[in-house]
């Protein structure tokens, strides 16, 4: 990076296109889908791993979502290609990561999109309008996470759901710091924050969500997404065997070991358990699901 491109300030779209000039980044570019091609990114996050997994917490019969700080468009294309009524809001306008890659990507993809250039904390939207609000790395971007959240709550459906996916975690502010020193991007355009596990479901719970489940880290491929659902498991049992103070120089002990916990689904679970409590960095990614909550539906009804 030069001395210019270190003083300067970039907007988004600017950090993201130094980011595509950096050397032997072809990897991590197409991890984020920050492809040049906005319809080859969207394509290949409709197939991944980490949508189908999303798209198993959707209620079956739901049909508007909200796709929340919608980014380029990839979630939306996603959505809308299996047949949901889907609205974009996204408050950038940029044609290449903003509302103009969403517009283009409903005009060549043939799908009817909503874009809508606003931001989370005031959306323009009447009460009870969604099934489902969708937010993918948005809420450690909110100016005003509370507001964001009650918000959110608002425009759910009575049985509507809320699916936060790969939100940044720290175990306390001491973190932060790392973090931030840590991610690619932080540095060029300054969009970055993380909050503690407790700070995020006490914003939810204020909004008037009602969490009903945590995806810890290594709990589902919607996390650890790009790497595999074997690359994981093999990550967590040797985890679990270090906890055991074993190593592969254990032998056959260590081979009749991995047998058992790839036969066994309880013994699978307690190794990524134990990858969740022992594999922590500053900003590790959770997830949450949840809902209205019976205070927010009550106070709306009065």
């Amino acid at each position: 990076m030069s001395t210019a491109e270190q003083k300067l300030q970039l907007t988004w779209e600017e950090a993201v296109a130094w980011y595509r000039r950096q050397p032997d980044n072809d990897a991590a570019i197409e991890a984020n889908y920050f492809d040049t091609d906005v319809m080859a990114a969207a394509n290949r996050f409709a197939a991944s791993e980490e949508f189908a997994a999303t798209f198993e917490l959707v209620p079956k019969a739901a049909k508007t979502v909200l796709d929340l700080g919608a980014g380029r468009g990839i979630a939306s294309f996603a959505f809308a290609s299996n047949h949901f009524n889907v609205t974009a809001l996204e408050p950038d306008g940029s044609d290449d990561i903003g509302a103009g890659a969403i517009r283009k990507l409903a005009r060549e993809g043939g799908l009817d999109i909503t874009v809508v250039e606003e931001f989370g904390e005031q959306l323009p939207f009447e009460s009870e309008s969604f099934d489902v609000v969708y937010a993918r790395q948005v809420l450690h971007h909110a100016r005003d996470l509370r507001k964001l959240c009650g918000e959110v709550a608002r425009v759910l459906k009575p049985n509507g759901i809320f699916i936060a996916i790969r939100e940044h975690v720290l175990k306390s502010q001491n973190d932060l710091a790392a973090f931030l020193t840590s991610h690619p991007l932080h540095h060029l355009y300054g969009g970055e924050y993380a909050y503690t596990l407790e700070e995020y479901l006490s914003a939810m719970e204020a909004g008037g969500i009602e969490i009903k489940k945590i995806i810890k880290p290594f709990d589902s491929v919607i996390n650890f997404f790009p790497q595999s659902e074997s690359e994981m498991l093999e990550k967590a049992f040797r985890a679990k065997m270090q906890s055991l103070g074993l190593t592969r120089g254990a032998g056959v002990l260590w081979k009749v070991a991995k047998l058992f916990v790839e036969n066994s689904r309880a013994l699978r679970a307690s190794c990524v358990e134990t990858l969740n409590e022992t594999g922590y960095h500053a900003g590790i990614t959770y997830s949450f699901v949840g809902t209205k909550s019976v205070r927010a539906d009550a106070q709306k009804r009065q």
